[in-house]
């Protein structure tokens, strides 16, 4: 009775020839579903971004699958063996080092080479830190673009920016300890100075949430010692609808009154994108002409 109530809460048994991906907790262990535990205990192998990482989880677990390494480095050849596997009957399962794999961590091109092969795929909901953040960020939740890490070169990240500024939906960002500070300056500098939420340590003791302007979270973290952790930072979406033949009636006039006065476009964009957040492209077109 008792396997058969076990069943009935995590479900059946893993199936053989399919690769489950598996969210793991961000940082407080009770976060791991019962069907995600029981799928570690019962896998034959299991890929990881970091075994060290994982082998504490799988040992709080008693399970002890085949651990094979999966990173950023290796996953393209890890294919073909994950695919033989999988045709041989074995119990294949993915994680990453914290939260729902492929999200900014490694596994797509596994699960795609899978796909391709033919293979089933199948996911388990569980923890993401980026839509953990918005949802304790006060931002609106309603929609939003995940939009990962930024990438180093200037040219690069500006780009990525630029493309994503005139959204009115909250924008989601992951950020290492090492580049937050830069990685806010970028942010308000291509933005402007909006409503953001920047949140470290999710689900841990020391879950901590740094709310404000950009200008405001940057000015605070910029203070501190030291800076560690990952990091998920919500920005609020450009003010005004943002679409492509120009902005929002207020803004609009806010603008045109501006130019009048006699400044010039340059300050005009500077000011009103920062107190509106609307987008810097926009508000400069519209003082220009």
């Amino acid at each position: 009775m008792a396997n058969a109530a076990q069943r009935a809460t995590v479900g059946e048994e893993p199936e053989a020839g399919v690769l489950y991906l598996v969210p793991t907790p961000l940082g407080h262990r009770g976060d791991l579903s019962p069907r995600a535990a029981h799928i570690l205990r019962e896998v034959d192998v299991l890929l990881c971004e970091d075994t060290r990482v994982t082998r504490k989880l799988l040992a709080q677990l008693e399970a002890s699958p085949k651990l094979v390494s999966c990173h950023d480095h290796n996953e393209r050849q890890r294919v073909g063996s994950v695919v033989g596997w999988l045709e041989d009957g074995q119990k294949v399962a993915l994680v990453s080092d914290a939260g729902t794999p492929l999200v900014s961590d490694p596994g797509f091109t596994v699960v795609q080479g899978v796909v391709e092969a033919g293979q089933k795929v199948i996911a388990l909901p569980g923890p993401v830190a980026a839509t953990t953040a918005l949802s304790a960020s006060g931002l609106p939740p309603d929609r939003f673009s995940f939009v990962g890490f930024l990438p180093r070169k200037a040219r690069d990240w500006r780009a990525l920016l630029e493309s994503v500024a005139d959204r009115p939906d909250t924008l989601l960002f992951y950020c290492s300890c090492h580049r937050l500070t830069d990685d806010l300056a970028h942010l308000q500098d291509v933005l402007g100075d909006r409503r953001a939420s920047a949140a470290r340590d999710l689900t841990k003791r020391g879950e901590l949430h740094v709310r404000g302007t950009l200008a405001q979270v940057l000015d605070e973290v910029s203070g501190w010692d030291r800076i560690t952790g990952e990091w998920t930072v919500c920005v609020a979406g450009a003010a005004s609808a943002a679409v492509a033949d120009g902005l929002s009636p207020e803004v609009s006039a806010l603008v045109d009154a501006m130019v009048g006065a006699g400044m010039s476009p340059r300050a005009v964009r500077d000011l009103v994108t920062a107190a509106t957040g609307a987008s810097k492209k926009a508000v400069y077109k519209q003082a220009l002409g």
